[in-house]
């Protein structure tokens, strides 16, 4: 990920990110409620830029924009706010793997996943790595092309396998947080990459997959999970919910009646048991949009679906 600091005086150019994608296997926790790792555009669950992208209005300054201050850029693998001397990244979901895992602090092996080709870390300050916390990581940096001195924080919120990090890159420490004081500033700097439902249309296929290999003392045991959502045009779904282990696989479905908003979206089933009313939006993902789901009684229950039909 090249964030060059020359970006200070114009947005900084968007250098395409090879970020992995690979599901592995691990005993440890996660720290995002299931431990598992969506497969994030594989196994059939695959964007389409022809039938998902952004409305112009929702990019270029309708109902997907906010005014104050931030000027926002949609990228290939990032979507890039910029006030003054602050540069934000938004990054695209990352598969959570066995390397980032295995960091001492998790919003440090993101930082040296994403930043370490272009910046050489100094002290930093880093946290948030039991379950249900806001991994962080923020401190001095040098730019390896340049030798210019920089002050980063990355954040990492995790749901279901796969982390949601945000960088923020100032000239030095105070200029940054005077403009996101906390790390809980950086990381709600994601809703420059959330867009009403209005944007474009809802009806279709939304898949992911999931999958969990935990070593016991009895052995591995593998967990998978395919997620299917299909939104009809008579405002009717169906959820299709497979479960798979080593002793065998359970599959639900469910049918009923949908109700959207600019931002949620309502499921009436027809058995009685799921009548809620979920949080809901697009998200700019590689190569299109995912649809992003969450349970507004738990907010770590968090699912970013892809249009496969």
């Amino acid at each position: 990920m090249n964030l060059r600091v020359s970006s200070f005086v114009s947005l900084f150019v968007l250098v395409v990110a090879a970020l992995a994608c690979s599901s592995t296997n691990s005993s440890k926790n996660d720290d995002d409620n299931n431990s598992s790792t969506p497969d994030a555009g594989g196994d059939g669950a695959t964007t389409d830029p022809g039938s998902t992208s952004l409305a112009a209005e929702c990019v270029e300054g309708g109902a997907g924009v906010t005014k104050d201050g931030w000027t926002r850029v949609i990228g290939g693998d990032f979507v890039t706010a910029k006030s003054g001397d602050v540069l934000v990244a938004i990054v695209y979901a990352l598969t959570i793997d066995d390397e980032l895992r295995a960091a001492s602090h998790f919003a440090e092996g993101v930082w040296d996943r994403l930043l370490g080709a272009d910046f050489t870390p100094g002290a930093r300050t880093s946290g948030g790595d039991r379950a249900g916390e806001l991994a962080f990581s923020s401190g001095t940096a040098t730019e390896i092309a340049t030798g210019a001195k920089v002050f980063i924080t990355v954040t990492a919120d995790r749901s279901n396998g796969v982390a949601f990090p945000v960088i923020a890159i100032a000239p030095d420490e105070a200029t940054l947080t005077g403009a996101l004081p906390t790390q809980t500033s950086v990381s709600e700097m994601r809703r420059y990459n959330y867009f009403p439902l209005s944007c474009t249309g809802i009806v279709g296929t939304w898949s992911t997959s999931s999958l969990t290999a935990v070593d016991t003392n009895a052995g591995v045991k593998v967990s998978s999970l395919r997620l299917d959502l299909i939104l009809d045009a008579a405002s009717t779904y169906t959820l299709d919910a497979k479960v798979s282990t080593n002793e065998g696989s359970e599959q639900e479905t469910d049918t009923g009646s949908y109700t959207s908003a600019q931002q949620e979206i309502a499921l009436t089933s027809k058995a009685g048991f799921r009548n809620k009313t979920y949080d809901a939006g697009f998200v700019a993902v590689r190569g299109g949009v995912g649809l992003y789901i969450v349970d507004r009684e738990f907010s770590g229950d968090a699912w970013l679906l892809f249009r496969t039909k």
